[in-house]
């Protein structure tokens, strides 16, 4: 693995206990973000199913992670 993914692996184990359950998702959001920004955590989709489901989400909205291009355009159709 990645040692990136691993350290956020690691990092998020570490304090999402730490976090109440209403705030986890927006702490993992910014978490992520962070990351994003300096490390190298793009081979994630990979790995995603190794968080928890407040991690999932934050990955799968920074990353679009399971939606193809052709689904985004759809949904801007909708609007």
């Amino acid at each position: 693995m990645n040692p990136d993914i691993s350290f956020l692996h690691d990092l998020w184990d570490g304090i999402k206990a730490h976090i109440p359950k209403k705030d986890r998702l927006q702490v993992a959001e910014a978490v992520v973000r962070v990351f994003d920004e300096n490390a190298d955590i793009g081979a994630i989709e990979e790995h995603i199913n190794e968080f928890d489901a407040a991690m999932q989400t934050a990955l799968i909205e920074q990353y679009d992670i399971g939606l193809d291009e052709d689904d985004d355009e759809d949904y801007e159709d909708w609007g």
